[in-house]
């Protein structure tokens, strides 16, 4: 995973206290990109997430393009959610 392509450069997000792509990784890590909700955070749900919001909030708050690339298998699961 990195948090930009080769040639874009990774945004801060102030607010937060976080790089854009630490800040949504670290929130699709405690559940968020969980899309079917089996309590398991998979390459590809997180890739998603990733791919999702920060190009979005990039654009948003400074005028950047930043995409997120993630490589692996998508149905690998990177974490289990404890309830």
């Amino acid at each position: 995973m990195t948090s930009a392509s080769l040639d874009q450069v990774s945004a801060w997000y102030p607010e937060k206290r976080h790089s854009l792509f630490t800040y949504y990784f670290l929130k699709g890590m405690q559940g968020e990109s969980d899309q079917n909700k089996d309590g398991k955070i998979t390459v590809g749900e997180l890739s998603e997430y990733l791919k999702e919001h920060v190009p979005y909030m990039a654009r948003r708050l400074k005028g950047l393009e930043q995409q997120p690339v993630v490589m692996g298998n998508p149905g690998g699961v990177l974490a289990v959610l404890k309830h």
